[in-house]
């Protein structure tokens, strides 16, 4: 056999024995030909299509072409094939070919291929193609690439001298189509374009590194990192690029690539320009054609922040953690079930139940009944995003049963994507300032029962004089009704027109300066509904909410029956304040030495301050403290003492923005370390005045009842519902004789002279049982003496909290003309 012959058998029959394929390499190694001559001969296989080729990675792997030779498969392949004769005339065409161009085989066959469709559809690329037909006539093969624009597809084409049926000459035209494989080619490249893009363009740093252990690429930016240029680095051995401790922990790992095969990856740190910088190694093998790891493709990317991050994240979950259990304010979690899934402390010694028993429990099970329906809804508003937030006063109850008033804040805990987790709540023991509340109103209620039995006007209006309240008093004084209040009675309405002016005058000055400058009395002519004048004698007060003159108040004396009332009050009443809702907690950290590390977003507010402004300050610099030397040496003192390890604790006056002033009830705790040392104080500042102002109202309120008390000539008496005296005043002895001892717990008809008593029983029982809301009557009393002793009586019956009658309160003067 011809060498020309023998050699493509050698590699037929290698490539017949594999039919998976081979590379150039193993066909060599199996055939023992030359790689150059192998390589020569399976150019001309591919071409005459008895072999063909494929990529695998990096690698050409060669394969026996699976094709029946043209004469058996002109009608059933798939490719387009035609014979043309040496006229240029079609002796045949596929059935695929002539789909191809949109015409039958019957209209085609034996035409000159120039009077065809075929012209038109392969317009832009006819002339090259009759060009190589027409050598192909001559004994001249070729092969390559077409792609006709109208179709807007590629052809592998292949135009081979062939001897037709009759003997004469004639070429074969065999059209293949690649579009797709054209264009995945063109994706990969595009695709091998975009990586090398990426790889310069990268912040990460991407190399490649030989069994040699030396640089075979490295991309711009890491070279960059190094101080150097890619070409400066490259073929360079990497154990000279860096400090020896860091070069053989690079090597163990490059080794371990290069041994198994398998991708490895590990956080180090490398020091780069005086600085420690943290990266995360991915290392891949890169395997030659037989398999082997050939280099070790590597991705180092810089992870410093992210592992600053994580440091700091530790740090903020210890701060809260430390803020969580050791704060002083009540706090749990609570998840979407309603159910605590975590409490501190507080909390739990709050409602007498240990961590364990209150966890797992749902909140609805230690709320006051009638709170849990509104908790409930606005749980699920919360849950919803209808609410950010939820700042509400309610009642938990104690393990014990008791309950618990709380205020308390609900914050809502969400993921990355917003959605709602948890919810965390902040609660504060608000149980004395409720109970405080409580003896307000109950001390409210007995200065509008006692204002409702006063014969003189008890009158508030607002800075624009409506009346917002008037007792019964006031209605007979001026001759107005009930009705008239309601629909917008103003005190202007009651005052003559000539005096109106200078009134006005008056409040106005009043309003413009501060509380203490408010004027105490004034007289004018008052007018009645009727029309009618009376000189008055009126008392006046500012109401003040929130450092603020809100209105006025006044106790007005018709001045034309002054004598009857010269015992009367002389001064003016003053209202309580309203208490404010509820209070924020002003909580910070501070280092023992007092620089403060931390503060919340309501100590913050407080004084309008961002937390850059403050945090890493001494604490006495920052806004809460500055501009008093004398809090501030209070501060310092007790940084001091709870840096010594003691709980500190004082009340201090404390200045916001906008001047606003609060009493604070501030602590500093210390918090030890698992070494037993103090490692930072917690301040917490717990705004107590409305505590302040209520002791303060209630102070005022009892010191005006007892000035009436003692003022008025009257004598003043409750009952309680049986009928015996529960309170006398000392007034009592100056016009019977009695001590207020010798009347209380004794029934009223003891003191009566005989029959007096039952004749104005019934008025009595009607006012009991609630169809009259006073009684005015004359009744007759005998004096320690035994000697009558007649009394206008004005009295009213009181109820207890659950509306059950529970006594009368009275007002006895004595008749001018019944004087004993």
């Amino acid at each position: 056999m011809a060498a020309g012959q023998e050699i493509p058998a050698k590699i037929k029959d290698a490539l017949a024995g594999n039919p998976q394929g081979l590379s150039i390499t193993d066909i060599v190694k199996e055939t023992g030909i030359n790689r150059n001559t192998a390589g020569r001969y399976l150019d001309k296989l591919l071409i005459s299509g008895q072999v063909e080729m494929r990529h695998f990675g990096m690698a050409k792997i060669y394969a026996l072409a699976h094709r029946v030779p043209i004469s058996a498969v002109l009608s059933i392949s798939s490719e387009y094939i035609m014979q043309l004769s040496g006229s240029l005339r079609i002796v045949f065409i596929n059935e695929a070919f002539a789909q191809l161009i949109s015409t039958p085989v019957s209209e085609l066959t034996g035409k000159n291929i120039e009077y065809t469709p075929f012209v038109t559809v392969f317009d832009d690329v006819f002339d090259k193609f009759i060009g190589h037909v027409k050598a192909g006539l001559d004994g001249t093969e070729w092969s390559g690439e077409c792609a006709p624009v109208r179709l807007g597809m590629v052809f592998s084409c292949r135009i081979a001298p062939t001897a037709l049926d009759n003997g004469q000459k004639g070429v074969s035209v065999i059209l293949e189509d690649i579009t797709e494989k054209k264009r995945a080619d063109e994706l990969l490249m595009e695709s091998e374009q975009r990586y090398r893009i990426l790889a310069e363009s990268s912040n990460d740093l991407i190399y490649m590194i030989g069994h040699d252990d030396r640089v075979e690429y490295v991309n711009t930016f890491a070279a960059g990192t190094l101080g150097k240029r890619p070409e400066d680095l490259a073929g360079k051995l990497r154990n000279n690029l860096f400090p020896e401790e860091i070069a053989s922990r690079q090597k163990g790992m490059l080794e371990k690539v290069f041994e198994t095969g398998k991708q490895a990856s590990e956080e180090s740190p490398l020091p780069l320009h005086g600085e420690l910088r943290w990266y995360d190694h991915v290392l891949t093998p890169v395997f030659d054609e037989a398999g082997h790891v050939q280099s070790v493709f590597g991705v180092s990317r810089d992870i410093t922040r992210s592992r600053q991050a994580i440091e700091a994240l530790r740090i903020s979950e210890e701060k809260f953690r430390r803020i969580f259990e050791d704060g002083p304010l009540g706090m749990s979690i609570i998840g979407k079930d309603k159910r605590f899934v975590l409490v501190n402390r507080l909390f739990s010694r709050m409602l007498g139940y240990t961590r364990e028993e209150l966890t797992g429990k749902s909140f609805e099970e230690v709320t006051d009944p009638a709170c849990v329906s509104r908790n409930r809804e606005n749980f699920d508003r919360l849950y919803s995003g209808e609410l950010s937030l939820i700042h509400e006063e309610k009642q938990y109850l104690k393990k014990d049963g008791m309950p618990l008033w709380v205020s308390i804040t609900v914050t809502p805990l969400r993921d990355i994507d917003g959605q709602v987790l948890f919810t965390i709540s902040i609660v504060e023991d608000i149980t004395e300032r409720k109970k405080a509340e409580t003896r307000l109103v109950e001390s409210e209620r007995r200065f509008r029962d006692l204002a409702e039995l006063l014969p003189q006007s008890v009158w508030e209006c607002d800075r624009n004089g409506s009346l917002t309240f008037a007792n019964e008093g006031s209605f007979t004084m001026y001759n107005y009704t009930r009705d008239d209040f309601k629909n917008g009675l103003s005190i202007w309405q009651m005052i003559d027109a000539k005096d109106r002016a200078i009134v006005s005058a008056i409040a106005m000055q009043a309003f413009a300066n501060p509380p203490e400058r408010f004027p105490n009395v004034i007289e004018y002519t008052a007018l009645r509904k009727d029309g009618s004048t009376f000189p008055v004698t009126m008392y006046l007060s500012p109401i003040v909410t929130d450092g603020r003159i809100a209105g006025m108040r006044g106790i007005g004396i018709d001045k034309s029956e002054i004598a009857r009332f010269e015992t009367a009050l002389t001064e003016s009443t003053e209202r309580f304040r309203a208490i404010f809702d509820s209070t924020f907690q002003y909580t910070g950290m501070l280092t023992p030495e007092g620089t403060l590390i931390e503060a919340n977003h309501t100590a913050l507010g407080f004084i309008g301050a961002k937390r850059e402004d403050v945090i890493d300050r001494l604490f006495w610099e920052t806004g809460w403290w500055a501009g008093d030397p004398g809090r501030v040496e209070r501060l310092r003192a007790a940084i001091k003492k709870a840096a010594s390890g003691s709980f500190v604790r004082y009340d201090e006056t404390m200045k916001g923005v906008g001047g606003t002033v609060v009493h604070a009830d501030f602590s500093l705790k210390p918090v030890r370390g698992s070494d037993g040392n103090v490692r930072l104080l917690i301040a917490e500042a717990r705004d107590i005045t409305p505590q302040k102002q209520a002791e303060a109202a209630l102070r005022e309120s009892e010191e005006r009842l007892r000035t009436l008390l003692t003022m008025t000539p009257d004598i003043i008496w409750q009952t309680d519902a049986r009928n015996r005296f529960t309170y006398v005043s000392p007034q009592v002895e100056s016009v019977l004789g009695y001590r207020p001892e010798d009347l209380v717990g004794h029934e009223v008809s003891l003191f009566f002279e005989p029959g007096c008593f039952e004749k104005n029983r019934d008025a009595f029982v009607a006012a009991a049982a609630g169809h009259t809301k006073s009684l005015r009557v004359v009744t007759c009393w005998r004096d320690r003496e035994g000697r009558p002793v007649h009394l206008e009586s004005h009295s009213a019956p009181y109820y207890a909290p659950d509306g059950t009658f529970a006594g009368f309160s009275g007002i006895d003067r004595v008749l001018p003309d019944k004087k004993p």
